[in-house]
């Protein structure tokens, strides 16, 4: 007995899987999307199609569309062969991704990892609930564990990255691990990690808008001007205050960089001048020094025999404009 499904061609479906909405529909151009749907479609129909016929059926252009069979590619949707493309099973690669053998178990193991579990547990479903309304997608359940285990991340720190992102709305995959991998890098595992990276970050914002504030800046800081900054408040302990005195020694500067301000804070961090007071009679002796050197060479005739000869700077710009501090 034989059975056929009757179906009018220009009514027939095509059908994709939820895990195309929940995973890779955040991530794709709306031309990578379309892209996608028309080769889905060129696929059942069984038609040969090139980049440039798809860009006329979709109204975009011929660059647009290699643009998105990259991004296709860069997200495993597709696959470039000899003769054209495959395009991915993307259920078949949530499931190879999900499944882990596990071949040795003890029940040690077991007794240990108990409690984390869980613990564990608890966070999956509390983020599940919160911020994907009680249907997560089942790669993100790799993602979190594989957060747990590279990155050490506390239970609470887990939520906290996925609040956050949810907050920006940015709760895709990319923006995520993005965050992550910051976190990380600052060393954040606890709460209480967490918890005084904020005040850091809080604070570091604030100076940086004073500085931006005092040089004039409209613009935002660039990654390497923040660097700087971030220096001189983690790794050299300097308040405002104190970054403010090195800024006004840039006011004879026309346009002045981070690169010169930190020369003036790196000589006062390796001179030990730790507060105003101390950097203050610092440059008031510098001064004293270079106009007593300038006079003694007014009264003292240089001689042919000399084999040393005394340094001096018109200024303290000249001198930090002529300092290496080693970080170049």
């Amino acid at each position: 007995m034989k059975f056929e499904k009757k179906e009018t061609p220009v009514f027939s479906e095509i059908c994709l899987p939820e895990l195309f909405i929940s995973e890779y529909l955040p991530l794709l151009s709306s031309d990578a999307i379309k892209v996608y749907l028309y080769i889905i479609y060129a696929s059942k129909k069984g038609i040969e199609i090139s980049p440039l016929d798809i860009s006329k059926r979709i109204g975009s252009t011929i660059d647009f569309v290699k643009n998105a069979f990259i991004k296709l590619e860069e997200n495993e949707l597709i696959l470039k062969t000899a003769e054209g493309y495959i395009i991915n099973d993307i259920r078949e690669i949530a499931l190879n991704k999900l499944y882990t053998p596990k071949l040795t178990s003890s029940l040690e193991d077991a007794n240990e990892n108990a409690e984390k579990n869980v613990n564990r547990l608890k966070a999956i479903n509390m983020i599940k609930n919160s911020y994907f309304q009680g249907v997560m997608p089942p790669t993100w359940y790799t993602d979190i564990d594989m957060m747990f285990t590279k990155y050490n991340f506390s239970e609470e720190v887990l939520i906290s990255l996925f609040k956050y992102c949810f907050d920006r709305s940015a709760l895709n995959r990319n923006y995520v691990k993005t965050v992550a991998n910051a976190w990380y890098s600052k060393k954040i595992e606890t709460l209480d990690d967490l918890e005084r990276y904020y005040i850091n970050y809080e604070k570091c914002s604030d100076i940086k808008k004073k500085i931006c504030k005092k040089l004039g800046i409209s613009r935002q800081l660039t990654q390497y001007e923040e660097a700087y900054v971030e220096k001189w408040l983690t790794e050299y302990n300097y308040d405002f205050n104190i970054i403010d005195l090195a800024l006004k020694q840039t006011t004879s500067k026309t346009n002045p960089t981070f690169n010169y301000i930190n020369k003036i804070l790196t000589d006062w961090n390796e001179k030990g001048l730790r507060n105003p007071q101390d950097i203050k009679k610092y440059l008031t002796d510098f001064s004293t020094k270079e106009k007593l050197i300038k006079e003694n060479k007014k009264q003292t005739k240089p001689t042919n025999t000399s084999n040393f000869v005394q340094r001096s700077y018109n200024s303290l710009n000249q001198f930090y404009d002529n300092l290496n501090t080693g970080g170049e």
